[in-house]
């Protein structure tokens, strides 16, 4: 019935053939390849799931589901444009979002808004600077650790906001990408924060956790570079001391990053989560996870999910031999280090598939942009074994589904926003969602 189905609204958009099957066989592998199936595709409550009978029938099934998502990929791009093609045809408008252009001079703006000035700035937290639409602030979170935000908030002559919206960033990206938010949200009197999520952007480690703990001289070799091992950091054998014991990167790291960010930065009484792609799927765990707390009230008011991924990562906890705290295993280092490098030396390609009008003048020098940003922030030493550590980090409950089954019947308020030409998060998702 899937595959029917699928195959009919295939040709109804003009859809790249291929893509029906392939599909079907990621759905019915991402339906085994766990144990309650509202945890991949089908994003409803677990209350209805159905089991798998033994460990190795779940693997079998994860690593058909990884195989089957990238064969996915390729058909999924002649799939997007073969629909964009038709939607020319007959003259309907190809473009689903505006893009809005900062001026020269909002740096400058951002400077003289007295923002800063009016907040009351939390101990954790330093300014480092101004971006395009807001204040730049590091906050160092753990020891060592820093995460990056900008702060945006309504001009110096209006009453201080009484809300603040936190917006979380998609896999890979950075929060700069978030300016005409910043502005929009600014301008209509709230407060907006926008961070890079550990391990992307700006947000890293100020120096190498691990060391080899065979050398004695381990440390001076990290910061002399004069081994060319020690150019890459997060492959010693040992964590440093003024580290905590645990550093990772991924679901587990990022989930606690954000509600400890709502608690120890976010000053303001009502807060909405926005988040988009990777950023929509932590954003709605969070919310579930604060407004069913018991005894406590949540600041949470509302819920923002643009085009948020109903599923991320591939393990469980105890599934893999590894799962993403540092120092990697030695195994780990060859397959990161090249996928890592594959994806850097096409991330200008892969933004081209979610963008509408790619080659439209005004939208390629914001799209190259973006790219740029992207490549120069995982180029940090620490990219590709962060990038490991996030493949390996395992899945947090609750499940997507489950999440939104949570907000809902707490009566938190939650918009949905999908693009009906997505290549990546398909609109059947957005539909079961």
């Amino acid at each position: 019935v899937v595959f029917r189905t699928h195959e009919i609204l295939d040709r109804r958009r003009g859809a790249f053939p291929a893509a029906s099957p392939l599909r079907l066989h990621a759905f019915a592998a991402s339906m085994c390849a766990s144990t309650d199936s509202s945890k991949m595709m089908l994003l409803g409550s677990s209350k209805a799931s159905s089991s798998i009978t033994t460990s190795a029938d779940a693997r079998v099934a994860s690593l058909s589901f990884v195989l089957a998502s990238c064969l996915c990929f390729l058909p999924r791009r002649f799939r997007a444009s073969a629909s964009l093609a038709l939607r020319r045809r007959r003259g309907r408008p190809c473009c689903r979002h505006f893009v809005l252009h900062c001026e020269s001079a909002r740096e400058a703006a951002s400077a003289s808004s007295g923002a800063a000035a009016r907040w009351d700035v939390p101990p954790a937290v330093k300014q480092v600077g101004y971006g395009a639409a807001g204040v730049r602030y590091v906050w160092e979170w753990e020891s060592g650790e820093s995460v990056h935000f900008e702060r945006a908030g309504p001009p110096a002559n209006c009453n201080s906001s009484a809300y603040a919206v936190v917006l979380v960033h998609g896999f890979g990206a950075e929060c700069g990408y978030f300016g005409p938010q910043l502005d929009a949200i600014a301008e209509a009197n709230g407060v907006a924060y926008a961070m890079d999520l550990f391990g992307q952007g700006r947000s890293w480690p100020a120096e190498d956790p691990t060391f080899d703990a065979s050398s004695s001289a381990g440390a001076e070799l990290e910061g002399g570079g004069g081994i060319s091992s020690w150019k890459e950091w997060g492959w010693g054998s040992s964590i440093q001391k003024s580290f905590r014991k645990d550093v990772a990167f991924g679901e587990p790291t990022w989930l606690r990053q954000i509600a400890r960010f709502l608690q120890e930065v976010v000053t303001e009484k009502d807060v909405y989560l926005l988040g988009n792609s990777l950023g929509g799927y932590l954003a709605a765990k969070v919310a579930a996870l604060d407004v069913g707390r018991e005894g406590q009230s949540s600041r949470i008011r509302g819920l923002i999910l643009a085009n948020a991924t109903p599923f991320w990562g591939w393990t469980r906890e105890g599934f893999t031999p590894w799962d993403g705290r540092l120092p990697a295993p030695f195994w780990i280092k060859p397959l990161a280090t090249f996928w890592f490098g594959a994806l850097r030396a096409n991330i200008g390609s892969m933004l081209r598939l979610v963008y509408a009008t790619p080659d439209n003048d005004d939208v390629c020098a914001d799209l190259m942009a973006l790219a740029k940003r992207i490549e120069d922030s995982s180029a940090h030493p620490m990219g590709a074994s962060a990038f490991a550590s996030i493949l390996f980090a395992p899945q947090t409950p609750p499940s997507f589904g489950d999440a939104l089954d949570s907000v809902s019947e707490e009566g938190l308020p939650t918009l949905l926003l999908y693009g009906n030409d997505d290549p990546w998060i398909v609109p059947w998702w957005a539909e079961r969602a």
